[in-house]
Order: structure tokens, then sequence, then C-alpha cells
């Protein structure tokens, strides 16, 4: 009964942890996407609801890649928390293994490892399609509503004049101005264009014009003429991390692409897919790789610091290196098995650790001592 009740005062505190701390990243992540279009909002025409859409089908994303971490900064503090407040100690004293006080982050782990699985195969991928699809939209809208004739539109560092638009979407003498980062101003002058959509980015095609590049250090100015120039707008690009072009597939077409696709295509979407996968694993592995060297390392009135610092750093180099890994997929599959060797393995020790109540870092640690011993026996 009593080791009941101590569940779910565990279970209620891990969860409010991760769901405090998932909120605080979403909500800073989401505001760093915010701050990319709030400018063509203010000055260029772009609806709120176009905006809110924007951002609102970003999320899922960003919460498939911060939960993982999120559940590794959350297990951490809360243990931290409890050895500080001496509870483990009481916990440990009523009879609870480490294993027994583990359990129910390890439940919650499960739970969340399943919500991200579903996410990232159902929700996930149909908000980058329906991203993709208002993208393309709005680029459809850009240039009737976003370059008005007559008028200086500016954003994005970019100051753009169209005269006027001719039938369809034809933009008629259109003049750009930049400011590099190198200080240099570029000038580009063109008689026609039009707004074209190409890998998920928007650009402004222009025909027979000049494009002139003053430097202001050295007071030297270039120009030259072109026929044709696809020039970059650099506006409504996802840059979300570990989210490819394959991300609106479901699992299933990940895992067996078609035949007919190119090699390096097949190879991206398997790679996706094995992400997805270790993505949602990596959820239920924090928090595992968490407890596993907080409850069973050696016990400090107040906490050990260091070791809860060990335990955070430890698991994001772990995940640079998955992620690492997965990206280098198409160069050699073998590369899959290590990455899954790797974490079943450390899934084997923590739970190990954890059933005999024997501190990982010692256990290393008694590794080290053997070797030492032995080369020192090898000298003699």
């Amino acid at each position: 009964m009593q080791g009941t009740i101590i569940s779910r005062h565990l279970l209620g505190q891990i969860f409010m942890a991760v769901t405090l701390l998932t909120c605080i990243l979403l909500f800073t992540a989401w505001l760093t996407q915010s701050l990319r279009y709030l400018e063509l909002i203010a000055n260029n025409g772009i609806s709120v609801s176009q905006f809110l859409q924007i951002i609102a089908f970003l999320l899922p994303s960003l919460v498939v890649v911060i939960l993982p971490v999120c559940c590794l900064i959350a297990t951490v503090s809360v243990i931290q928390r409890l050895i500080s407040e001496n509870e483990i100690v009481i916990y440990q004293s009523s009879g609870l293994s480490p294993f027994q006080i583990a359990r129910p982050f390890l439940f919650v782990g499960i739970l969340l490892a399943g919500f991200i699985i579903w996410m990232s195969n159902s929700i996930a991928p149909q908000s980058a399609d329906k991203f993709t699809n208002l993208k393309n939209g709005i680029a459809k809208e850009f240039s009737a509503g976003l370059l008005r004739n007559g008028t200086f539109s500016k954003f994005n560092g970019l100051t753009i004049y169209v005269q006027d638009h001719l039938e369809g979407d034809k933009l008629h003498n259109v003049f750009i101005y930049k400011t590099e980062p190198d200080g240099s101003h570029v000038s580009i002058f063109a008689q026609t264009g039009e707004m074209v959509t190409k890998d998920g980015r928007i650009f402004l095609d222009l025909f027979n014009g000049c494009r002139q590049i003053y430097t202001q250090k050295i007071e030297e100015s270039k120009a030259f003429f072109f026929q044709q120039l696809l020039y970059d707008l650099e506006i409504l690009q996802p840059t979300t991390p570990s989210i490819i072009t394959d991300s609106a597939f479901s699992l299933v077409q990940l895992l067996v692409p078609s035949d007919k696709l190119p090699q390096n295509q097949r190879h991206k979407m398997i790679a996706e897919a094995h992400r997805r996968i270790i993505g949602s694993y990596l959820t239920f592995f924090f928090i595992l790789h968490g407890v596993a060297i907080l409850l069973t390392s050696q016990y400090r009135r107040g906490g050990d610091n260091k070791t809860a610092f060990f335990t955070v750093a430890s698991g994001v180099l772990l995940q640079i290196i998955i992620y690492t890994l997965i990206n280098m997929l198409s160069k050699s599959y073998i590369l899959l098995i290590e990455l899954y060797f790797i974490l079943f393995g450390l899934t084997l020790l923590y739970f190990i650790s954890l059933v005999k109540g024997q501190s990982i870092l010692s256990f290393f640690a008694k590794k080290d001592a053997f070797f030492d011993h032995a080369e020192a026996q090898g000298d003699k």
C-alpha cells in the first residue's frame, strides 16, 4: 500500500516536470519560429490566421524533437530534488529498491514513447503536408498581396519594387536592393519576373536584367547582365532540426520505399523511418538513463550536482552521436546495426544496474581498477 502511494506521488511529479519543461521549451522554440514571420504580417499583408496556421503546423515536429531532452532534464531535476529533500532515503528505508523507485519514471517513459511514435507517424506528417500546401498557397498570393504595384516592399533585409503586374502572375519592371553582411550593396533590375516555388522555397524568377554590386570598403562597383536569374527570397523555409523532405510520408512508406525512386532518395526515406523509431525510443531511454545513474550513485546530502550534470551532458552527447549515425546511413547500413546495439546494450546495462542496485559509474571504476591491477602484475 505504501509503495503504491509512493508510486503515485512520483508519477505526479515526473508528469508535472516533463509537462512544464516541455511547455517552456516549446514556447521558446515557437517564439523563435514566430519572429521569422512577424515582419511579413506587419508590413506585407499576410493574415494573422495564416501566420497562426504556419506556426501551428510546425509545433508537432518541434514536440517530437524537444520531448526526449525534456524527459532527460525533468528526470534529473526531480530525482535531484528528491535527494536534496531526503525523500529517496525515506523510500529506501521503507524497503524500496532502486528499481522499485524507478518504476513510475519508466512507466511515464513508456507512455511518452508511445505518444511520440503516434505523433511522429500521424500528426507530424499531416502537419508537414498541410504546411507545404499552405506555403505554396501563400506563394501564389505573394506577388499580388506582398508585391503591390508602385510600392516599395521591405522584408528580410530586402527592398523590392514592382512597377505593375502583367497578365497572370507576371511582374513588370522589378527592382531589388539588399545590403549583404560584408557591407556590400546589391541592386538588381529586371524587365520581367514571376514568383516560383522550388524545393519548398520561394524564388523570384527574373528575366532580362542587370545585377550590380558595390563594395564600400574598396569603393569598387561590378555589374553583369543576365537573361534569367533565380533569386531566393529566403522566406517561409522550415528550419526545424532533424526534419527532412520525406516528413509527410507514413512509417510504412518510409521503411519500404518504392523501387522506382532513386537510390539516394530511398536511403533518405529509410533514414527518416529509423529517426522516428529511435527518436521515440529515446523518450523512454533518457528517463532510464537518468534513473539508472542517479538512483544507484552514492548518496550525498543535498544531491550530487556533478553526477547530475554528467547525466544530462552524456545524454545530450549520446543523442548527437545517434543522429549523426542516422544521417550517415546512406553510406553504410552497418552503422544502423551499431546504433541499435549501442541503445539496447545500454538499456540492458541500465536495467541490470537498477535491479542489482549497483552504480554504473562504480562498475566502470571497478573495471578500470581490474585492468590497472592486471597491468601492474604484467610489469612485475
